[in-house]
């Protein structure tokens, strides 16, 4: 809360004027479900970067969702609640069902729900104060995955596609709890080994251009096969988007493959929350994946950060920190333009 004091001419002194300027994070700690252990660090570390950065001294709220088990509230340095809910431990991981969660029974974990009630009571109660929600945890194209739940199960701890397409969220409120340049962060991967494996053989091929000088018609043969685990990478393509050659080879041209990506661009979670709810959104671009660790938090991998000038110089997508994609309406809206 700053202060300021009017005076006028002759001596006279008016009423204090009391300015809020108010701006709310929201940092979640998703699971690391193979040792049960949440991401908690990187929400701390995040907070502390915050505040140092803090040069124009604004009124700082931090609402640390850990999936462990807890909701706190930071409010200018100072805890001002915690909320209980059912722990996650490595006891919900059984190896006999891959790392899966396992409710064991019980019902009040903190969920997707959780999260996006959040976020609306903000929009209601102190709209235009949120300035990041950040996600770090796990992550697919289908949405940040916070503790590896099902679909399918009872309780569904995990953000996913339909959330939005099935209107979970309430739109209004959601958005209206962001400031202007509010972001919604997802830290997590969008690697798919056949697509990683098809842009990194176009970028090698001497006809690419980092420059952006590539012709739309320029062709590209590539092995159809020869990808990670011997996947086959034409049955991830539509079929109008490359030719069949012989000896197991596939032909593609540069438009061919700004369509390919393009399709996967507006087809994640991301897209979907940035298009529907319109909201700026910062997630990892498709066939890239995230690391963590040093030298700061999460960041796209050095086997995948070059993957991500295609995109901003073939398809014109913004980058954000740590060659993070920018998703938004504008942007979305051109990729699915015809």
């Amino acid at each position: 809360m700053a202060t300021f004091e009017i005076s006028g001419r002759n001596g006279f002194k008016g009423a204090n004027l009391q300015v809020t300027t108010l701006k709310q994070y929201i940092l979640v700690a998703g699971i690391e479900y193979h040792t049960g252990n949440s991401f908690i660090k990187y929400c701390n570390d995040y907070k502390s970067k915050i505040i140092a950065n803090n040069k124009s001294k604004n009124d700082l709220t931090f609402i640390i969702i850990d999936l462990k088990g807890t909701v706190e509230t930071i409010s200018n340095g100072k805890s001002i609640s915690i909320e209980k809910f059912d722990s996650i431990s490595k006891s919900n991981y059984p190896v006999t069902k891959g790392h899966a969660f396992d409710s064991i029974g019980k019902l009040k974990y903190i969920t997707k729900k959780d999260i996006y009630k959040t976020i609306e009571e903000i929009g209601i109660s102190n709209p235009n104060t949120l300035q990041e929600v950040n996600i770090f945890s796990h992550a697919y194209p289908g949405g940040p995955i916070l503790a590896n739940s099902s679909q399918k199960d009872a309780i569904d701890l995990d953000m996913r596609i339909n959330d939005i397409k099935n209107k979970v969220i309430d739109y209004s409120n959601f958005k209206n709890a962001f400031l202007n340049d509010g972001v919604f962060k997802i830290w997590g991967c969008q690697s798919h080994p056949p697509f990683n494996y098809l842009i990194k053989k176009v970028m090698q091929n001497p006809l690419y251009k980092k420059d952006g000088t590539t012709k739309d018609t320029d062709e590209f043969i590539i092995n159809d096969i020869a990808v990670p685990n011997h996947e086959i990478l034409s049955k991830y393509i539509d079929s109008n988007q490359f030719t069949f050659m012989s000896n197991g080879k596939i032909k593609l041209t540069l438009l061919q493959v700004k369509k390919i990506f393009s399709t996967n661009y507006c087809s994640n979670y991301a897209a979907w929350l940035a298009y529907s709810v319109d909201v700026t959104v910062q997630y990892s671009l498709p066939a890239t994946y995230s690391s963590f660790g040093s030298p700061e938090v999460f960041r796209i991998s050095d086997d995948t950060k070059m993957n991500v000038g295609f995109f901003e110089t073939y398809l014109g997508i913004t980058l954000g920190e740590l060659n993070y994609g920018i998703y938004d309406k504008a942007s979305v809206t051109k990729l699915l333009t015809p």
